[in-house]
């Protein structure tokens, strides 16, 4: 009542909470009665009391979750006790979760089991997941899975991900498999990524290459030098260029130069060129000057496009 009374801002929110979870601890019911009575809506409010009474007694905790009102409230509970839980015994969390992790609104309930589940036992995560019904909830947690099960056993999370039979859901884990994978062994992800079909391995090409733009440039660089498979050279190029963008455009501009695909090249050009021209207009203009008599005419045309518009700089 004190600080509810005398305190204001961030101030009092940090109060407020510091006192819920020493209450909880006591005397979970009653801190968790009096919540519901105070009318506070406040998200770590509710969160503090969650955990800290799922740390003593999960299952009542998640009871109580139950009877918070729909929507956000409600939530919040679910997942800070689910995430809880799931340290403890991940899969009686997972059970007494599962349908409320398979609505359309239990995206972050889903991806809150799976993250804990997945570091200690990934496969059986998988199993629980194909048991959701098909939802956002279900794709989602899969890609979070995919990523986590691809940093510690990549051999098993892609026998996994290949093996799915829904084709989306299958193409979504493949996607966040590649781009973990192209952080960690860039050349073993793109062989086994361009062993897939196209459309298969299309999202998760591209997020290899920018992890591997992103975690090892001047090797990605020196890859595109040996004139890789038309297809790939301007995905790489276009990942690298992305990344080069923040630290060394005139890079940038001679990849997307390089690319075989001209409208590839001519959207490469003007959306580097709009980043230069936010972080350094002048030098953006000169290299346009220097480099004009050489462009293509349907690249010149891109840039102009470019000039004419109002860019904020940074």
């Amino acid at each position: 009542m004190w600080s509810d009374q005398n305190l204001t801002g961030p101030l009092k929110e940090r109060a407020l909470t510091d006192l819920m979870i020493g209450w909880t601890r006591r005397t979970p019911d009653i801190a968790a009665d009096w919540l519901v009575d105070s009318g506070l809506t406040s998200q770590p409010l509710i969160n503090a009391v969650a955990r800290t009474w799922a740390e003593q007694d999960p299952r009542r905790a998640a009871a109580w979750a139950d009877l918070l009102p729909a929507g956000v409230p409600q939530q919040t509970a679910e997942v800070a006790v689910a995430s809880e839980w799931a340290t403890q015994d991940a899969s009686a969390a997972a059970e007494y979760f599962t349908e409320a992790a398979s609505r359309e609104e239990g995206i972050n309930l889903a991806i809150a089991l799976t993250d804990v589940w997945a570091t200690t036992d990934p496969a059986a995560t998988a199993a629980w997941i194909a048991g959701l019904a098909v939802s956002a909830s279900r794709d989602q947690s899969a890609a979070a899975l995919a990523t986590i099960w691809a940093a510690t056993d990549i051999e098993a999370a892609v026998a996994w991900g290949t093996g799915l039979s829904d084709a989306a859901m299958r193409q979504q884990v493949i996607a966040h498999l590649g781009t973990t994978w192209g952080a960690i062994e860039p050349f073993a992800a793109i062989d086994w990524l361009t062993s897939l079909s196209a459309k298969e391995a299309a999202d998760g090409l591209t997020g290899a290459f920018y992890s591997w733009a992103g975690t090892a440039p001047e090797q990605l660089q020196e890859w595109i030098a040996t004139e890789p498979p038309v297809g790939l050279g301007d995905r790489a190029r276009l990942s690298l260029g992305d990344v080069l963008t923040a630290s060394d455009v005139p890079t940038a501009m001679d990849l997307a130069l390089g690319m075989n695909s001209a409208g590839a090249r001519d959207e490469a050009l003007g959306r580097f060129f709009r980043e230069w021209r936010k972080s350094d207009d002048a030098s953006a203009q000169d290299w346009l000057d220097v480099h004009w008599a050489s462009l293509p005419v349907s690249a010149r045309e891109r840039l102009v496009q470019e000039q004419a518009r109002a860019v904020p700089l940074r």
